[in-house]
């Protein structure tokens, strides 16, 4: 079993399937807007029984990509379910696994 990950094209399902992107932060209205979209993948999941995955917003290289409207995202503690790095207590948790 190999591990691998490839978060160009999760960035880019997560914010297609809700039709959402990365950008600036919002303001209240817009950000709630955002917010609410993003919440689409996990809802559709957990329609088909599948709970417990984290899908709200783009996996992240590491290479200081967080930014913007999806740093709300990332210190909203009411979405929970994430891993929590400081302040950010909604990351990503989620990868593939390839067989």
């Amino acid at each position: 079993m190999t591990s691998a990950g490839n978060n160009a094209a999760t960035q880019q399902v997560v914010q297609a399937l809700p039709g959402t992107e990365a950008g600036p932060e919002l303001v209240p209205a817009p950000y709630a807007a955002f917010r609410e979209r993003r919440l689409v993948v996990k809802r559709w999941l957990e329609s088909l029984g599948v709970a417990g995955i984290h899908s709200l917003h783009p996996t992240h290289d590491g290479g200081g990509k967080r930014y913007g409207r999806d740093i709300p995202l990332m210190r909203d503690a009411s979405l929970g379910a994430g891993v929590a790095d400081g302040e950010l207590v909604n990351r990503q948790a989620t990868t593939a696994v390839l067989r």
